[in-house]
């Protein structure tokens, strides 16, 4: 899990990549937008969070972490076993995530430490994207 969060954030380096990051910040606004049963308009999504308790991004992460903790107890020492029980237990492993990612965004304070993982990298991979339209209204205003 170490090597996905460096990998993450060695991305957010890249400035192409941030820009993809940040318009997964937007999805997000848009999202929270979408719930609150806003109008979907930029003015009603800017104040929005940028961080979605159901990201998919969040998904993966808890799904590393139930695996590696599920793994870790159901082990064999025959290859052929441990890769039978681990395609078996991969429904298993995706249905405690799913339940686990539900069950945090209702409970803000509960399971907030389900999403510590997470909402650890979400900072470095979420920010809100600069809009280009401000830049192109001003040249439009200046040139009748």
């Amino acid at each position: 899990m170490s090597f996905f969060l460096i990998m993450i954030t060695s991305f957010s380096l890249l400035k192409d990549i941030r820009r993809v990051f940040e318009y997964h910040g937007a999805e997000h606004k848009t999202v929270f937008t979408w719930e609150a049963g806003l109008p979907l308009t930029v003015e009603n999504a800017r104040p929005q969070p940028r961080q979605h308790p159901r990201c998919g991004t969040s998904f993966l992460m808890v799904v590393m972490l139930v695996s590696i903790i599920l793994f870790s107890v159901v082990a064999f020492n025959a290859l052929i076993y441990n890769m039978a029980v681990r395609i078996a237990l991969i429904p298993v492993v995706a249905g405690l995530s799913y339940e686990i990612i539900r069950l945090s965004a209702k409970k803000e304070g509960g399971l907030s430490s389900s999403r510590a993982p997470a909402s650890g990298s979400k900072t470095s991979r979420r920010r809100s994207p600069t809009t280009c339209s401000s830049k192109s209204q001003s040249s439009r205003s200046r040139n009748p």
